[in-house]
């Protein structure tokens, strides 16, 4: 037991009792200030949480956005690429062919059959340069060889061609005897650039031809 005085009042107060109280009081007291303390702790890492994913989000939607709009422009670019081609093909077409379509040196390979006679024929092949001057005329350079007569390089001749509207046209030359004049029909491809030709006349020759603008 001991004896307290307060505002002049005396009170007899158990020492056991008194302990007990105080240590109770002691132990709330830290009990409440670890839990505030831990609340607080909680509710500023809750808080720090939602910050960090809002700015993950802000993130992820400004790399998205960037992504969308490097692709759009990327797919523009390429649409009009793709409207100039074919406007420029369609600008190319609309303007037909003329004699000045073929201008400049063509590889060519020959090959089928040919006369070599009034009735004898002989199967060919043949490499060599067609020079057209833009104008109606042309020029050959070849070397080619047959099943029954020896080859020859480098033989030369001369000839002429037409060109249509429509970018077909034929084309005549005389090679040396015993062959017969040639007579050609061909299309041009390409915007010049390729020739396909088969020979018409005379009827036993069954032979192409092949050109490409070097």
């Amino acid at each position: 037991m001991a004896i307290l005085t307060e505002a002049g009042v005396l009170h007899v107060v158990d020492e056991a009792r008194l302990g007990t109280g105080l240590d109770r009081h002691y132990h709330g007291g830290i009990g409440a200030t670890i839990g505030c303390t831990t609340s607080a702790a909680f509710s500023a890492f809750q808080s720090s949480r939602r910050a960090l994913k809002a700015d993950i989000k802000e993130r992820v939607m400004r790399s998205t956005l960037t992504v969308v709009v490097v692709a759009t422009g990327l797919a523009l670019v390429g649409t009009v690429v793709s409207f100039r081609q074919v406007a420029a093909e369609d600008e190319s077409h609309g303007r037909g062919c003329s004699d000045a379509t073929l201008r400049g040196e063509y590889a060519v390979v020959v090959s089928g059959v040919r006369a070599i006679g009034p009735t004898a024929t002989e199967p060919f092949v043949a490499v060599g340069v067609r020079t057209f001057d833009g104008r109606g005329g042309f020029t050959d350079a070849a070397s080619f060889h047959g099943a029954v007569l020896p080859a020859v390089r480098g033989g030369h001749v001369k000839g002429t061609y037409r060109v249509n509207a429509d970018c077909t046209g034929t084309s005549s030359f005389q090679p040396p005897a015993p062959f017969p004049t040639i007579e050609s029909d061909f299309v041009i491809l390409d915007n010049g650039r390729t020739i396909n030709e088969a020979v018409i006349s005379p009827q036993s020759n069954v032979v192409t031809a092949a050109y490409r603008r070097r």
